[in-house]
């Protein structure tokens, strides 16, 4: 997932193995860009009855408010946790980019409010992350953080890692949840992630409350990705809800190589030669510097509305300028994040069980909130005023 993860157009620049672990895959299941559509049906062009609209507006307006702690689970023994004080854990990242340089400085901060020191590496390939996860278990950290890592890929340093009773946990995985049988038995504890179906929803609301019920929407994914699919099964089951009758979309899967970019910029160009197409759905807003100047130069801005998800600086601020196709996005706290991904590895390492959602917050952006965002200052500001990291502290008992 590409905050640069899912990041602007230096996430393809920096390779396919890049985005393969950002997106929580191997490359291997990648394959050629094909479309599917879903369609209208029926002759029901009313649009939007009153309650309907005024639920996508109260959602919407929720949504669009300050993120909120939400404590994840029970409060951990303090006793336990101040007993850590001086172990180490590891953070292996992939590749250098936006989404990994504020993922690790929510767990610096995080460790070392808890007292712990961080081993970072960074590493792009499943030989190299192995290595470095050997590493870590042979210098004696406590707990292995993935970004967005697939632990099948480096299943046999995971196994050295569980015989060592190292706690892992797996970020960048979709939905909330526990790991499954097969990712425990590797010796996943937990994994720490945002609601990529509640994204999805988000999006399809907005953009069927826009178009009154009538959408006609190009999707770009990446099937067969968990998130990117997540994505796209919240965004579905509002057209389905609200507008099956009058809206459709085409689904169109890009590659995850080296022709990502050019598949992108091709179904962008076939979508704005269709008249009837007023909405835009990258699932990542790297995307979006591919498919908004094409919009553009196809004088669309004012046709086709682009809604898209990770809040990522530069189609942020096409956003904010107002005069683009961008119109909505959908951020998750980054750094927030980071120190989710610490609580969790400190459940393990007191010997509590995992919890299923950490609750890390999504907010919606747009043309209503995004005049009070400081688009310079720090991208945990744009989320408000919640003061997650002292609710956090007084979680471990160590504030």
């Amino acid at each position: 997932m590409i905050k640069q993860r899912h990041g602007w157009k230096n996430a393809v620049a920096v390779g396919g193995a890049v985005l393969a672990a950002a997106f929580g895959t191997s490359l291997l299941v990648a394959g050629p860009a094909t479309a599917t559509a879903t369609h209208r049906g029926g002759q029901d062009h009313a649009g939007l009855t009153a309650p309907q609209k005024s639920a996508l507006e109260s959602a919407l307006k929720a949504a669009e408010g300050p993120s909120q702690f939400v404590a994840p689970g029970p409060a951990l023994p303090a006793g336990k946790v101040k007993a850590l004080k001086g172990d180490s854990i590891m953070f292996l990242g992939v590749g250098e980019n936006t989404f990994n340089t504020e993922l690790l400085t929510g767990v610096k901060q995080a460790a070392s409010a808890a007292g712990l020191s961080v081993i970072y590496d960074n590493s792009e390939t499943a030989t190299s992350q192995v290595q470095d996860i050997e590493t870590a278990v042979s210098e004696n950290a406590k707990a292995v953080i993935l970004e967005c890592i697939v632990p099948t890929s480096v299943s046999s340093a995971l196994t050295k890692a569980k015989a060592a009773h190292v706690t892992v946990i797996a970020g960048c995985t979709g939905d909330p949840r526990l790991p499954t049988s097969k990712i425990k038995a590797l010796g996943v504890f937990g994994e720490v992630t945002y609601s990529y179906t509640n994204s999805g929803k988000l999006i399809g609301d907005y953009d069927v409350l826009k178009t009154n019920g009538h959408v006609d929407a190009l999707v770009q994914w990446f099937q067969g990705l968990g998130a990117s699919d997540d994505t796209v099964t919240g965004f579905k089951s509002v057209l389905q809800q609200y507008c099956s009758k009058t809206c459709s979309a085409k689904y169109t899967d890009i590659p995850l190589s080296s022709s990502t970019t050019s598949a992108v910029g091709s179904s962008a160009s076939a979508a704005v030669a269709n008249p009837a197409i007023n909405v835009f759905f990258p699932v990542y807003d790297f995307m979006v510097g591919d498919d908004e100047p094409i919009i553009t130069s196809a004088h669309d801005n004012s046709r086709i509305t682009l809604a898209t998800q990770n809040a990522d600086l530069a189609p942020m601020q096409e956003l904010a300028a107002g005069n683009t196709a961008v119109k909505a996005e959908v951020g998750d706290p980054t750094t927030w994040e980071g120190w989710a991904c610490v609580d969790q590895a400190l459940r393990g390492m007191v010997g509590m069980s995992a919890v299923q959602d950490e609750h890390v917050p999504i907010r919606l952006f747009d043309t209503t909130n995004i005049k009070s965002v400081n688009l310079k200052a720090s991208q945990t500001t744009w989320y408000g005023p919640a003061n997650y990291r002292a609710d956090y502290e007084k979680l471990w008992g160590v504030k």
